[in-house]
């Protein structure tokens, strides 16, 4: 019975000639190959850009050891003074880097820095002196940094964070 019904009513690929068929096949091939070899370059992007994190991760926490070692320096009467570490962004925040990355120039230097005690409280922002005195213990980073663990953050607040 089925072989009567695909008798009378042939497929579509019956009716084209063989030249088709055969230029449609190549080009099937062809989109597969291109879909495998887009699928392989987002692959490898993707094992770059985790490569790019993980360098850009470790001059972080090189940084905030820096930066805490420097700090703990600076504690006078149980009261950390914040002159220094002010000072210093003040003339980071000066500098035109002419360092070349990659294709683009540095220019100016893009780091930011928050200090909080062992509460959470704001003790200086190198970005908005408005945040000193902020509870910026609920924000991911600074709850893990409190309980001891790696807290830096390499990219802006972002809303789960508060």
């Amino acid at each position: 019975m089925l072989e009567r019904f695909i008798k009378r009513f042939p497929t579509f690929f019956d009716y084209l000639g063989l030249a088709f068929r055969q230029h449609l096949l190549a080009t099937l091939a062809i989109v597969f190959y291109a879909v495998l070899l887009l699928v392989l370059g987002v692959l490898r992007l993707e094992k770059e850009q985790n490569l790019h994190r993980m360098t850009f991760e470790e001059s972080l926490v090189d940084i905030s050891n820096i930066l805490a070692i420097e700090l703990s320096s600076q504690v006078k009467d149980g009261k950390l003074d914040t002159d220094k570490i002010k000072q210093l962004f003040t003339n980071l925040k000066k500098v035109d880097s002419q360092a070349k990355i990659f294709a683009s120039n540095l220019g100016r230097i893009l780091i930011d820095a928050y200090v909080t005690d062992e509460r959470g409280i704001v003790v200086y922002d190198s970005q908005s002196a408005t945040n000193v005195g902020k509870d910026f213990s609920k924000w991911k980073d600074v709850s893990m940094a409190l309980e001891g663990k790696y807290g830096s953050r390499p990219t802006p607040k972002e809303l789960d964070d508060l």
